[in-house]
């Protein structure tokens, strides 16, 4: 029936899946369990008449500056709006975040009125991104006496949470 070979092969099959589980049981329990993945970020709520009010007549599609179109214009979240901003052959993104101005750190890099206007850029000079929040103040200053959306507060930069090693 069995072979003494067939016998030493089957042994030596037990003790490799023996093996295999002890280490992966070791490993788990001196490395732990695998790091939790953060939840992702809900979608964007789109903004409505409040944000719209500050930022009249802009709407997405609209050129902002030369070069510059809207992208989008979000509700207020964590405390500021958002006016999203692409440049027109596609490399650059400008996000500006429009907060209520308060006379503490950080300083914005443009102000209307009540209204702060700080950046976030992904490929763009700063130069670039100063130039389009200083544009959307512009806009803003027109509707200086819009009343602030519901939720808008002063901005307050969150520290980034540490990549894990």
């Amino acid at each position: 029936m069995f072979s003494k070979r067939h016998s030493v092969i089957v042994i030596a099959l037990a003790a490799c899946a023996l093996g295999i589980g002890v280490t992966v049981t070791m490993r788990e329990h001196f490395e732990g369990p695998p790091p939790l993945q953060p939840l992702p970020e809900p979608p964007a709520v789109p903004a409505g008449p409040a944000e719209l009010a500050v930022v009249a007549p802009l709407v997405a599609g609209n050129k902002l500056v030369e070069g510059w179109t809207v992208r989008e214009i979000r509700a207020v979240r964590d405390g500021t709006f958002r006016v999203a901003c692409k440049q027109d052959d596609g490399r650059g993104h400008v996000d500006l975040e429009i907060a209520l101005h308060e006379d503490a750190d950080p300083s914005p890099p443009a102000v209307a009125g009540r209204f702060a206007i700080f950046y976030a850029a992904r490929r763009v000079e700063p130069s670039e991104a100063a130039k389009l929040a200083t544009a959307l103040a512009k806009v803003i200053e027109k509707n200086k006496d819009a009343a602030p959306p519901p939720g808008l507060t002063a901005f307050h930069p969150k520290a980034k949470e540490p990549e894990p090693l």
